[in-house]
């Protein structure tokens, strides 16, 4: 009995896990990872943590210290999920967030909180571990409101990207338009690395370079000078 929770805790804990142990260990390798469709798993993710918490929530008996553990960190990995959605829903050039995706991370708090105050009995250990979570997921209720708000109003499109000579860069040009708010035109440098394995996809970390106003784009030049000196309306701007 005890293998079979702490299987079921492993399994919540991994699906709560999963992006941010993709992201950071992408970012580590100079990488963005990106999700093959953002509601999509955020819902698969929600009904994995449902599937496995129910068994431990209809349990009466003690899990074993492994389930303990498992059980104790999941609202911070939770929370931690719920975090990466709402800071790449802000980001230029990633999917804006939506009502499903931030409902599923919410769902998967709240199962996380509700077998942490199931499955301890100490009020001291329940404070402990969801104080901080919760007041991180409350912060997160408000961003997500908001983003999905703003997320409404605009869009960021790629007008045009310039491969570097030796092939190892690419420039794209960002046309980030805000509806009536207006908007802004970037520019954004990455390395030249696709990498598709069907639920993520890997790229090279984008670098942002120039910043400019809204609709800059249709008369701005752009061109390679040499394999690291990128020329953005005349002017050198070195990638490294």
């Amino acid at each position: 009995m005890d293998r079979g929770k702490t299987a079921y805790a492993a399994w919540i804990f991994a699906a709560a896990a999963f992006f941010p142990a993709v992201t950071i260990t992408a970012s580590l390798c100079g990488l963005d990872a990106e999700l093959f469709n953002y509601p999509i798993c955020s819902l698969i993710t929600a009904l994995l943590t449902i599937v496995f918490s129910a068994p431990l929530l209809r349990s009466r008996s003690e899990l074993g210290k492994a389930a303990r553990l498992l059980t104790a960190l999941l609202p911070i990995a939770s929370a931690v999920n719920w975090m990466l959605y709402v800071s790449l829903g802000t980001q230029e050039n990633s999917p804006p967030l939506n009502f499903v995706t931030c409902l599923s991370a919410a769902a998967c708090f709240g199962i996380s909180a509700a077998l942490v105050i199931k499955r301890f009995s100490k009020p001291s250990v329940k404070a402990l571990v969801l104080v901080i979570p919760c007041i991180l997921c409350f912060l997160l209720l408000i961003l997500s409101f908001f983003g999905i708000l703003l997320g409404s109003f605009g869009k960021t499109e790629v007008v045009r990207t310039e491969p570097s000579p030796n092939g190892r860069y690419i420039a794209e040009i960002i046309d980030d338009d805000q509806g009536a708010l207006g908007g802004n035109t970037f520019v954004n440098v990455r390395r030249n690395i696709n990498v598709d394995l069907g639920i993520v996809k890997l790229s090279g970390k984008l670098k942002n370079v120039w910043n400019g106003g809204y609709g800059e784009f249709n008369d701005m030049t752009l061109e390679w000078k040499d394999d690291e000196t990128l020329l953005i309306n005349g002017r050198e701007y070195t990638i490294k």
